[in-house]
């Protein structure tokens, strides 16, 4: 263990999602610098996917212990869409919104027990962006699918291993994933108001 690394933590699984907050400043930043093309096709926009995943993989454990993440990333995704989103020009609800959603789905789902009733939403949700599309930014269902799949125990695995060799300061911004998230929106949209003030 480094000193850039929390004892106690699951140490690839932080660099994974670090990796994965690290590739959405990235792509909002080749946003905001209107650079598209392959970039925003390829490695930047694996972000959310990766993220989800490896969300899905730590999402284990007692509700009660979840449930004041998801009320965060609820209430941070309701607060962005509100006033960095309208700055920015998205017009959709924040994908932190969606991912609270998600949780509660999976929380949902676990509550339940019934791997019939698992099959079943897995389903419906896989096939939920093309038959109920809801805005144009990341669906519910696509999030269900990714969550879902980051828990199971091989693919959980595959992740820490994968993250196992990343370099420890990738691990940093895994830990506070919320921090990175509106801190890079909110400068972004300081940035934007700022040019157009000058501008």
């Amino acid at each position: 263990m480094t000193a850039l690394e929390a004892p106690g933590r699951l140490q690839g699984l932080d660099r994974m999602r670090g990796a994965a907050s690290l590739l959405m400043v990235a792509d909002h930043g080749l946003v905001a610098a209107s650079v598209g093309g392959w970039w925003r096709l390829g490695p930047t926009r694996a972000a959310l996917p990766l993220f989800c995943l490896v969300a899905g993989a730590l999402s284990g454990g007692p509700w009660e212990r979840r449930r004041r993440r998801v009320v965060a990333m609820a209430v941070a995704g309701v607060g962005l869409t509100f006033t960095v989103w309208p700055v920015l020009g998205g017009g959709v609800p924040d994908v932190l919104l969606v991912l609270a959603l998600g949780f509660l789905v999976v929380a949902g789902l676990e509550r339940a027990g019934s791997p019939g009733l698992t099959v079943v939403v897995l389903s419906v949700a896989s096939i939920q962006p093309v038959t109920w599309p809801v805005g144009t930014g990341y669906q519910l269902g696509t999030v269900v699918v990714l969550l879902l799949f980051g828990g199971l125990a091989g693919v959980r695995d595959l992740l820490e291993l994968a993250g196992n060799r990343l370099p420890a300061w990738v691990g940093v911004a895994g830990r506070r994933p919320l921090t990175v998230y509106v801190v890079h929106l909110g400068a972004m949209a300081g940035i934007v108001a700022l040019t157009r003030v000058v501008g």
